[in-house]
């Protein structure tokens, strides 16, 4: 765990470090409003810090559901005829498709 401190003491220089990370040129107008952004969010979750959570089970979910699968059933499919008449090029009962890649290269 962190060492306890107040999180939303934040300094120009930790910004601009952590633009450097990112990759990032930040200029001075983007490191002050990057600082009252963050130092707003720190001090927002030093708030959730009080909040007395005993007894409160941990979710995975805020609506308490579970993503719903429906049932795996074989239906009947366009027969294959139709969907080779539907197509621009076939052969031999297949879709024909131009090569992407040069001749030999799946070996």
């Amino acid at each position: 765990m962190l060492p306890s401190r107040r999180m939303s003491t934040v300094t120009e220089d930790e910004i601009r470090s952590l633009g450097s990370l990112a990759r990032l040129q930040l200029s001075d107008t983007e490191v002050a409003q990057l600082k009252t952004d963050l130092v707003g969010i720190l001090e927002h979750m030093d708030a959730l810090k009080e909040v007395d959570t005993e007894g409160v089970v941990p979710m995975s979910h805020v609506l308490g559901t579970v993503g719903h699968l429906r049932s795996d059933v074989v239906l009947a499919s366009l027969p294959t005829d139709d969907a080779l008449a539907a197509s621009p090029a076939h052969a031999d009962g297949l879709f024909s498709v131009p090569a992407i890649l040069p001749p030999g290269s799946n070996k």
